[in-house]
């Protein structure tokens, strides 16, 4: 799991991808929690994703300053094992974080991971 902060009225833009050349599904989620109170989200996002496919969200601006948790997993038979996360871009306006499935990691260049980008509007400057 990956988690970064943003502040009071950051509105967000989720883009997930997945490679065409993957084998194996993965689910993303995002939870974004105020700062202070990590038991109750304020807002969730994820989906189920599969070879080349992408998926896209507006999430409405923050209320308040908030923690953003970011994770993914991938399908193995009927379980889904936790993959690792790695920043590959991480900048005021925008974060990209893929996940990589763990046990493959050393030997795939990319192709079995799941890819979330974040653009933030205003930058995310004032960022926790």
């Amino acid at each position: 799991m990956y988690e970064f902060g943003l502040p009071a009225g950051c509105q967000l833009k989720i883009t997930a991808s997945m490679e065409s050349a993957s084998m194996v599904r993965h689910r993303w989620a995002v939870a974004i929690f105020a700062v202070g109170d990590p038991h109750e989200p304020q807002a969730h996002y994820g989906s189920r994703i599969g070879p080349g496919e992408t998926r896209r969200i507006d999430a409405a601006p923050l209320k308040t300053a908030c923690v953003c948790q970011v994770a993914s997993q991938h399908e193995v038979g009927r379980d889904w094992v936790g993959d690792t996360d790695e920043v590959v871009a991480d900048a005021p306006a925008n974060l990209a974080v893929r996940f990589r499935m763990g046990e493959v990691r050393e030997r795939l260049e990319g192709e079995e991971s799941c890819l979330l980008s974040f653009e933030f509007s205003p930058a995310r400057a004032g960022a926790l």
